[in-house]
Parts: structure tokens; C-alpha cells; sequence
């Protein structure tokens, strides 16, 4: 039997279920990790599952596309997928009346015809318990807006001066959003879910060559 069959059945056998049963083991049953709710255990189980794909099958060529879209789809996942947990935690935050300080375009990249791209800076101060806080926070996954038109929107709904709720994460006030909700990074989410959804079929359709080469090795050695 070649070293390179005995690896690679090692490999898939032994490591990656092991890699697997250890970290989904952290993340069901760590005293420290108790507090997840079972969205966020979801979502790390999901990650862990993942990550074995790539491991155990991102070595060839096609491997390595399914390893890059799973990659892409992780991480965009990732940054949207904790602002959406703050978006939804902030619905419960209480508020305060704070003050607009700054509204204005900060910058604007025209990066084609047909993509540009506008900087807002939308400012606020405001205060918890007599302490004051600073917040450039519209919404937790706010985007940078492509049209001129999307910009007088937000410039006019939050002009300079202007009062308005603030509300802010009790335990940490510094944390703190004008508008609740999870309207901004819902796009986010479903572009990486999607992504993953694509790279995970990729890498089983992988895996199945991957397993009859093995198999076909196994049997040129009997024969």
C-alpha cells in the first residue's frame, strides 16, 4: 500500500472526525461557551463543519475552488452574522435623547460607471448615567450607498442638529445604534449562507471523486 493512500485514508478516518468531535464538543458542552444561545451553536457547528470540508478536500484543483468559495462564504458570514446578533439584541437596549453633531459626505469613490460608492459620517453624541458617549453607529451593518439619491435620504433624516434616540447596549453604553434591527445585514447573511450552501455541494461532488480514487487504488493493490 503507497504512503500517499495510507495518508490520505488516515486523513479522512482518523484526523478530520476527531478535529470535528473535539470542537463540536467545546462548543456544546465548555462551561465557558454555556452562554451561547442555540443560533450561535448553530452557527459554530456549521463553521466546524466547514472547515473538515476544506481540510479534508481542498488539496487538489477543484479542492481548492470549493475551499476558496466555502472561504469567501465564511468569512462574509462571519462579519454579518455579529452584526446581525447585535442588530437583534438591540431591540431590547433602552435609549436616550442624543444630539446629531456631525452629518455630512465624508469621501466618494467612483469605482466604474456603474459602481460608486458614497462615506457618510453621521455623528452623535449623547449621554448614559452623566457620561457622555460619542456614536457614528446608523445601524449595525449599514452600508455605503451607491446613489446620490440613498444619501440625501440619510442626510435628511439625520441633519445636523437634530435630536434623536440612541439606544445602547446597557452593559457597555458606548455600544449604541440609532436604529434597531437586522434590515442592514440581512443581505450580508444570505450572500454568505448562500455561498457556503454552493461550496458545500462543490466540495461533496469533490469528495466523491476524492473517495474513488482511493477506492480504485484499493483495488489495483488487491488485483
Amino acid at each position: 500500500m503507497t504512503t500517499s493512500l495510507i495518508f490520505s485514508i488516515t486523513w479522512l478516518i482518523c484526523i478530520i472526525p476527531i478535529v470535528a468531535f473535539v470542537s463540536l464538543s467545546i462548543i456544546w458542552r465548555s462551561p465557558q461557551l454555556a452562554h451561547l444561545s442555540p443560533i450561535q451553536q448553530r452557527y459554530w457547528s456549521q463553521t466546524v463543519f466547514c472547515i473538515c470540508l476544506i481540510l479534508a478536500f481542498g488539496r487538489d484543483f477543484f479542492g481548492i475552488i470549493g475551499a476558496i468559495i466555502l472561504g469567501a462564504g465564511l468569512l462574509m458570514r462571519h462579519f454579518s452574522f455579529h452584526n446581525h446578533q447585535l442588530g437583534l439584541a438591540s431591540k431590547k437596549w433602552p435609549h436616550v435623547i442624543g444630539q446629531i453633531s456631525k452629518s455630512e459626505i465624508i469621501s466618494y469613490a467612483a469605482i466604474n460607471d456603474a459602481d460608486s460608492r458614497y462615506r457618510l459620517l453621521v455623528e452623535t453624541k449623547y449621554k448614559v448615567d452623566n457620561q457622555s458617549f460619542t456614536t457614528n453607529c446608523i445601524a449595525f451593518g449599514h452600508y455605503h450607498p451607491k446613489y446620490r439619491s440613498t444619501v440625501n435620504q440619510i442626510l435628511q433624516t439625520y441633519p445636523l442638529g437634530k435630536k434623536v434616540k440612541v439606544y445602547y447596549q446597557p452593559d457597555q453604553p458606548s455600544l449604541s445604534t440609532l436604529e434597531q434591527g437586522t434590515h442592514y445585514t440581512q443581505k450580508g447573511l444570505s450572500t454568505g449562507n448562500n455561498l457556503l450552501i454552493i461550496g458545500t455541494i462543490f466540495m461533496l461532488a469533490v469528495s466523491l471523486l476524492y473517495f474513488n480514487d482511493i477506492w480504485e487504488q484499493l483495488l489495483s493493490l488487491m488485483n
